[in-house]
């Protein structure tokens, strides 16, 4: 049996966690020495701190703890894997809460600026704002559509607006040109945009240009220009004859 100063040593706590773990029920001493009221710990308690320090870690309260160790592995797998969902969706939030703290180059400012211009120059007519990070303001053209709804459901938006989603469009998105939300807008895009139609992706992160022209590839787009370490890009849908 370990005094509490050795055993806190040897699970890596202090000896005022162990006290404390005590108080709430969470760990209790395997013995107390009735002549001097020492707290005595059996060695393989290590391992119960050590579970305790990783719920902990992952955010399930003190609280909580106790039963879920008394729980079937199985139950504690499922809470596990609950906790990881949740962890993933705050770090998404985080995410987007760092990218909007970011502020845009000047020289991505003008580069989409120019290809808007270069696109109503060419025959483009209407300008889509689609769901994203929030774009400057400076770059949302006056007149644009914003939408806010599911990719898949903006044909009927745009129907609705008075817009022919089949007609030569520019699309403007910002966000993680790499991630999930991208292949949902670019595939949408894919079914009904019109041929010629452009978007213009505001990159939240950079993204390699081989990698981004393959990915656009896919979904019938031609990576037209970008810019040095991809912080934009313009891509320019070309169907298949």
């Amino acid at each position: 049996m370990l005094q509490i100063s050795e055993f806190a040593r040897r699970a890596g706590v202090s000896v005022r966690t162990l006290r404390y773990y005590d108080e709430i029920g969470l760990l209790h001493p395997d013995r107390v020495d009735e002549q001097n009221g020492y707290r005595l710990y059996r060695e393989a308690a290590v391992e119960r701190v050590h579970a305790i320090r990783f719920y902990q870690a992952a955010g399930v309260p003190l609280e909580r703890i106790p039963a879920l160790l008394a729980a079937p592995e199985a139950d504690r797998q499922c809470m596990l894997a609950e906790r990881r969902a949740a962890l993933i969706r705050q770090r998404e939030r985080l995410d987007r809460l760092i990218r909007l703290l970011s502020p845009v180059s000047g020289e991505a400012m003008a580069f989409v600026r120019e290809a808007v211009a270069a696109d109503m120059r060419t025959g483009a007519r209407q300008v889509v704002l689609l769901p994203g990070d929030e774009l400057p303001g400076e770059l949302c053209p006056r007149g644009a559509f914003r939408w806010e709804g599911p990719p898949e459901a903006l044909p009927a938006g745009m129907a609705a607006a008075g817009m022919s989603p089949s007609a030569k469009t520019t699309y403007l998105w910002r966000g993680d040109a790499a991630g999930g939300e991208a292949d949902a807008i670019l595939t949408a895009l894919a079914g009904f945009a019109g041929d010629g139609s452009s978007l213009l992706m505001l990159c939240a992160e950079g993204c390699e240009e081989p990698a981004m022209a393959q990915r656009l590839a896919v979904h019938g787009f031609l990576l037209y220009d970008a810019l040095p370490g991809g912080q934009a890009l313009l891509a320019v849908l070309k169907r298949q004859m």
